[in-house]
C-alpha cells in the first residue's frame, strides 16, 4: 500500500460519534442500523493502484463499513483517462470454488453483502435471441455465485431496446417479465430476494405484478429515479413494500444536464429527507449501498464515510 493510500485510509476512518440506540433490549435505532450496515459497491472501487477484490473488501471493512456490494465483473469501470480503470471484481466462469470459498470467508466480516449483476454488454430483452440467452446466462451465474458466497439479495438491470432496431414496448416488457418469473422461481427454492434496479417504472411494475412474490421487487437507485422523472420517494409510495435494496446516489444538475454518483454534498436534485421519510414509513431496514464515485479506492471510502455521517444524522433527526 502506498503512503497516499495509507493516509487516505486513516482519513476515511469513521468518526467516534454515533447516533443514539434505543431500548433496553439492545434494538438498534434506524440511524444506528443505517450507520452499521450501509455499504459500498465494487462498481465504485477502481483498481487504480493494482488492488484486488480482497484488498478492496479489506479496506472497506477497515473503514468501519458493515455492508459490501459485489458486481461480478472484471471488465467494468467508471473513471480513468486516457482509458477506463477496471473496478475490482471477478468473472464467475473463471472464479473457482476455492476462490469462492476464500472470498466468502473474507466477506464474513460484513453484516450485509449483496450482489448487483453487471450491465455492460447485457440485455435480457435484446431482439437478438443469442444475446438475450447469453445475458440470461450471466444473470443466472450471479444467482449461483450468490449461493456459493452466502448472499441473499441479488439485483439486476431490466432489459431494453436493442440499438439499431425498435421493438414493440410490450415485447421488451414480456422478455423482462419472463426472466423475472424464472429468477423468482429460483429465488423461492433457495431463499433469495431479487429485484430490478430503477429504470422503466412500467416494466418494473409489470414484472412485480407478474411475479406476485415477496421475493421480487425493486432496487431503488435514488439517482436513476430522479433522473428518470419520478422522485425516489414516489417509487417507494407507488410500489409499497417492494423495495428490496437502495442504491444511495447523489446527483448534480447544471446547464449540461445530470451528473450522477457525485459526493453527497454536491447533490442538488435528490430530497434525501423525503426519500428516507418514505422508506422509514414503510419499515425498510436495508440493505443500503453507496454508489458514490472517487478517484481511487481510498478516495471513494472517504467520500462514502462523509456521506454516512451526514445521512445518519438526517435519519436520526427524522426518527426523534
Amino acid at each position: 500500500m502506498t503512503p497516499q493510500q495509507k493516509r487516505r485510509q486513516r482519513e476515511a476512518a469513521p468518526a467516534k460519534a454515533r447516533p443514539r440506540s434505543e431500548g433496553k433490549s439492545g434494538h438498534l435505532s434506524p440511524a444506528e442500523r443505517f450507520y452499521r450496515t450501509v455499504g459500498i459497491s465494487t462498481h465504485f472501487l477502481p483498481s487504480a493502484h493494482g488492488e484486488s477484490l480482497l484488498d478492496a473488501s479489506d479496506l472497506v471493512a477497515r473503514a468501519g463499513f458493515g455492508g459490501f456490494e459485489l458486481v461480478p465483473a472484471d471488465f467494468q469501470g467508471v473513471i480513468g483517462s486516457p482509458t477506463t480503470i477496471r473496478n475490482v471484481g471477478l468473472w464467475p466462469r473463471t472464479f473457482s470454488q476455492r476462490e469462492r470459498a476464500r472470498l466468502r470467508d473474507a466477506l464474513a466480516c460484513f453484516r450485509t453483502v449483496t450482489i448487483h449483476a453487471p450491465h455492460l454488454g447485457v440485455n435480457i430483452a435484446s431482439i437478438n435471441p443469442g444475446w438475450r440467452a447469453e445475458s440470461r446466462r450471466q444473470y443466472f451465474e450471479c444467482l449461483e455465485l450468490a449461493l456459493d458466497l452466502g448472499v441473499s439479495t441479488v439485483t439486476f438491470h431490466h432489459g431494453g431496446q436493442t440499438q439499431g432496431f425498435i421493438a414493440p414496448e410490450q415485447e421488451v416488457t414480456d422478455h423482462c417479465i419472463a426472466f423475472a418469473r424464472e429468477a423468482t422461481a429460483f429465488a423461492r427454492k433457495h431463499g433469495l430476494t431479487l429485484g430490478y434496479e430503477v429504470g422503466s417504472f412500467r416494466i418494473i411494475d409489470a414484472s412485480i405484478r407478474a411475479c406476485r412474490s415477496r421475493r421480487f421487487g425493486v432496487n431503488l437507485d435514488m439517482g436513476h429515479a430522479v433522473m428518470g422523472g419520478l422522485a425516489p420517494e414516489e417509487w417507494v409510495k407507488r410500489l409499497p413494500g417492494k423495495t428490496v435494496e437502495v442504491h444511495v446516489n447523489s446527483v448534480t444538475k447544471d446547464w449540461s444536464g445530470f451528473i450522477e454518483h457525485q459526493p453527497l454534498d454536491r447533490n442538488n436534485v435528490i430530497d434525501y429527507g423525503a426519500v428516507f421519510a418514505a422508506l422509514l414509513a414503510e419499515g425498510f431496514r436495508g440493505p443500503y449501498i453507496f454508489e458514490l464515485r472517487g478517484l481511487d479506492i481510498p478516495d471513494t471510502i472517504d467520500i462514502c464515510s462523509r456521506a454516512r455521517e451526514t445521512l445518519t444524522k438526517l435519519i436520526d433527526s427524522l426518527t426523534r
